[in-house]
Parts: C-alpha cells; structure tokens; sequence
C-alpha cells in the first residue's frame, strides 16, 4: 500500500499534467449510468482542489474507467444516506 502511495505521489511530482482531472473526465462522469454522474461536478471526485475523495480515489485506480470501478466506491454517497435513515428510525 505504501509503495502504491509512493509511486502516485511520484507519478504527481513528475507528470502533473497526467494525474489532473478534466472536462473529458466530467463528461464520462455524466454519461455514466451510475448515482453519482446524476448531479456530477468537480466534487464528486475531488474534496479540496487535487485532493481526492473515496469516489475519486477508485476512478483514478481503475485508470479511469467506471466499468473496471469497485462496487462499494460507486453509490457510496447515497448508501451511506440509507445508513442514516436506518439508524435514525
């Protein structure tokens, strides 16, 4: 795990351009049959700035393709809602 680490921190040092989101990204996003394309932006993937969220963790590791994406990162949001409303009740 931290040699994963190292190396995408490596990978961000040396080839910027490569690790950063873009337009092209956004728009597979919201083509994208899934709960999170619904309402996407620059949040859905991204906490502050570059930082990366759980959701935006699993894109960026299944190279960027939402087919290859594990299922517990996809709807996490809204099953973590669920969660919620279940302990609520």
């Amino acid at each position: 795990m931290k040699l994963k680490l190292i190396i995408a921190a490596l990978g961000v040092v040396l080839f910027p351009a490569l690790s950063m989101a873009n337009a092209t990204d956004l728009k597979k996003l919201k083509a994208a049959k899934i709960p999170e394309s619904k309402n996407a932006s620059c949040k859905t993937c991204h906490t502050k700035g570059k930082l990366l969220n759980t959701f935006g963790k699993a894109y960026k590791e299944s190279d960027k393709d939402f087919s290859k994406m594990r299922g517990e990162a996809i709807g996490a949001e809204e099953k973590a809602k669920k969660k919620l409303e279940e302990i609520k009740e």
